[in-house]
């Protein structure tokens, strides 16, 4: 999880450098997340396929391969001839963003189903709080190292190769170890008599896209800052990294505190305060000062995990399949989202794609609260 938020969430710092060498535009370049949203729904949807053949821990190993070739193929323009053509380049990372995405799919899925069948349920909260604490020290890491490769006169495509070597090793040592998987999933009968029980539910639906929704404010978030704060805030892009680190020093903080401490209350009234806080400080990073950033990345630390909680409190007895059918959404909403902003940006400006992030927030509370309201009342 480490080496996977580190290459994760170098995509952000790479963004405008991107835009700069190739001159393209945001709405032209949407393509460089929402290619890896694209192919990460395909690797979800396809799920009942492969993850019975191999088990959560041996697909995690191979998808942590896929995902380091994936980087490899992003930063594949060291490797050519200076004569190559800018749209070959181009090209190799339009296939590298689609290969990140097929590796980052099957991780996401393999990771989360692993804590979720490695603890009792009551200690889900702690266990997705460590899980998450890692990707939060590697996300705080990555805008410094990056703009410190920068600074130091580096290729930004030098990242990508160095740290590809963290999911490859860890991608070995998992299928070189583990030889079956200690997470069984069910007999095709009792997983298809789940998946067709879970499709009719109207609940399922909408905490799906009600987390889809959250996860895909986070990513755009976190993958527009530094050009937000660059482009709109006039910030150099040392400065914009260090808006993003502060970012991610709230996720680390929020998240570590969950995993030493549990804290008290039900899982929901925590996701509803936290999607409301998290939307306001937003704003107020928008508006007024960029340093509320810290308090929006200490708000969302708590949603995610305590957001698999509540799905494995609500879904216990097909954890696994409600887990597909979220990162399914997840996919979906984040390639529609990434693509929505390049639009939105080369339409109205980045000021107005900005707030993309705040209202996917809103919704996704709306959609929990209504969950929860009616699954109170059938109770």
């Amino acid at each position: 999880m480490f080496g996977f938020g580190l290459l994760d969430n170098g995509r952000g710092p790479a963004y405008p450098r991107i835009l700069e060498e190739y001159a393209l535009s945001p709405g032209q370049s949407s393509w460089f997340f929402s290619y890896a949203g694209l192919s990460g729904l395909l690797i979800g949807l396809s799920a009942p396929l492969w993850l019975p053949r191999f088990g959560a821990m041996k697909g995690l190993g191979l998808f942590n391969i896929v995902f380091a070739l994936g980087n490899l193929l992003i930063a594949s323009g060291l490797f050519l001839p200076e004569n190559f053509l800018p749209s070959t380049q181009i090209t190799l990372i339009m296939a590298g963003a689609l290969v990140f995405g097929l590796g980052a799919g099957g991780t996401g899925i393999c990771a989360n189903m692993c804590v979720g069948a490695s603890g009792p349920a009551h200690f889900h909260k702690r266990l997705y709080g460590g899980l998450h604490s890692l990707y939060a020290i590697s996300s705080l890491i990555a805008p410094l190292v990056f703009s410190l490769h920068l600074t130091v006169g580096l290729d930004w495509r030098w990242y990508f190769a160095v740290f590809s070597f963290l999911p490859l090793l860890t991608g070995i040592y998992c299928l070189i170890q583990t030889r079956s998987s200690p997470y069984q999933w069910a007999d095709n009968k009792s997983r298809s008599s789940s998946r067709n029980e879970l499709f009719t539910s109207p609940w399922a639906w909408l905490v799906s896209i009600a987390f889809a929704l959250y996860v895909s404010a986070e990513v755009i978030l976190s993958s527009r800052l530094v050009y937000f704060v660059e482009s709109s805030l006039g910030h150099p892009p040392s400065q914009a990294a260090f808006f993003l680190s502060l970012f991610f020093l709230g996720l680390l903080i929020g998240r570590l505190s969950m995993f030493l401490w549990s804290l008290p209350g039900g899982p929901i009234k925590w996701i509803l305060f936290c999607l409301v806080a998290s939307a306001g400080s937003i704003l107020l990073g928008q508006f007024y000062s960029p340093y509320f950033f810290f308090l929006t990345g200490l708000f969302m630390s708590v949603i995610f995990p305590m957001g698999l909680t509540y799905l494995s409190s609500l879904f216990s007895r097909n954890f696994d399949n409600i887990m597909t059918m979220v990162m399914n959404s997840i996919s979906l909403f984040i390639m529609m989202g990434h693509w929505l902003f390049g639009f939105l940006t080369d339409r109205n400006g980045i000021e107005t794609a900005f707030a993309i992030s705040p209202i996917f927030l809103l919704l996704s509370l709306s959609l929990f609260f209504l969950t929860d309201y009616f699954l109170s009342r059938a109770r």
